[in-house]
């Protein structure tokens, strides 16, 4: 049993990423709708993608492996982390929506877009993690320069989806050290979080979270606003 879990706990790792996501679903019915349909959109994507860390980044063993792609656990995964962070600002800081300017639809596209010319061309120089989140970071840019107002936003939707990432990983590997060792290409060739977490997940996860954070509210033109006692909107739902 115990083997079990230390060779699937990336599988196991984000069944308990889907109980965050359970916490803050319930929790905030008013951001239910774009929690869904983040977490599934990237869920998919992560599927999809996973191959092209297999290559360079690690390979950890999957429950239950897609052709040449990811896993459920890739899919669980998208579901927990894409979910959490295109909520977790307006949690943590008690935030509604309100309808703000117009919509740039645009922003998805250009997303899209510059992920792949980032890990299609830049995997060819570097690594596919630090490929992946320059990806992130171009369009999180263009947020924050089209919308000055999106900036803490989006500068703390990625200190937090950071955070969230290492002190979830931190907790796994505590309790299966070896698991770098053994799955982790960069064993001992980037930092380590006190010893124990790789700072480049810190690094994803953030540019991750920099793009996934304010996406929604970029992209249908709403602003994050302190909550008052006024009933939220169905149109907040987005």
């Amino acid at each position: 049993m115990a083997e079990l879990f230390t060779k699937y706990a990336y599988f196991w790792g984000s069944i308990g990423g889907l109980g965050v996501f359970a916490v803050i679903y319930n929790a905030r019915k008013d951001l239910r709708r774009r929690m869904l349909r983040m977490g599934i959109a990237v869920g998919l994507v992560g599927i999809l993608s996973e191959g092209v860390f297999f290559r360079d980044y690690w390979h950890p063993p999957l429950l239950f492996h897609i052709g040449r792609f990811g896993g459920i656990e890739d899919f669980f995964f998208g579901i927990f982390f894409g979910g959490v962070c295109v909520a977790m600002y307006d949690v943590v800081f008690h935030k509604r929506l309100r309808r703000k300017g117009y919509p740039h639809y645009w922003i998805v596209s250009l997303l899209i877009v510059s992920e792949l010319l980032s890990v299609g061309i830049l995997t060819q120089y570097m690594n596919s993690i630090y490929a992946s989140a320059i990806g992130f970071v171009v369009p999180a840019i263009a947020i924050v320069l089209w919308r000055k107002d999106l900036i803490m936003e989006t500068v703390f939707s990625a200190l937090l989806g950071g955070s969230l990432l290492t002190f979830m990983e931190m907790l796994a590997l505590l309790l299966i050290p070896n698991y770098l060792k053994n799955y982790f290409f960069l064993y001992e060739k980037v930092p380590m979080f006190l010893g124990i977490v790789p700072l480049t997940e810190f690094m994803w996860g953030a540019a991750f979270a920099a793009i996934v954070g304010p996406l929604r509210d970029f992209e249908f033109g709403y602003a994050p606003v302190h909550i008052s006692r006024r009933r939220v909107t169905a149109n907040n739902k987005k």
